[in-house]
């Protein structure tokens, strides 16, 4: 049986309110998503990436099922796979 862990210190309240969120909030919330299909699942998951205005940073949302199950923050690699320059 898994132990339940209190991340609610860890993840901020924006970030807990995005996970599992649809798809269509994402979208929502950030326009001019660039969308890429999710290597390691079936279609339709994918990965929307909203970056901050000249690029340099964004962040990654993983769908899966229509719904958010992953954030991932940084530079422009996190659109490469694995997150590697």
């Amino acid at each position: 049986m898994p132990i339940p862990v209190d991340y609610s210190p860890v993840i901020p309240p924006a970030t807990r309110q995005i996970l599992l969120a649809r798809r269509s909030e994402v979208r929502r919330l950030y326009k001019g998503l660039k969308q890429l299909p999710d290597i390691y699942s079936e279609l339709p998951d994918k990965k929307l990436f909203p970056y901050e205005p000249g690029g340099e940073r964004g962040s990654k949302f993983s769908i899966n099922g229509g719904k958010v199950t992953g954030v991932s923050v940084g530079s422009r690699s996190i659109g490469y796979v694995e997150g590697s320059l």
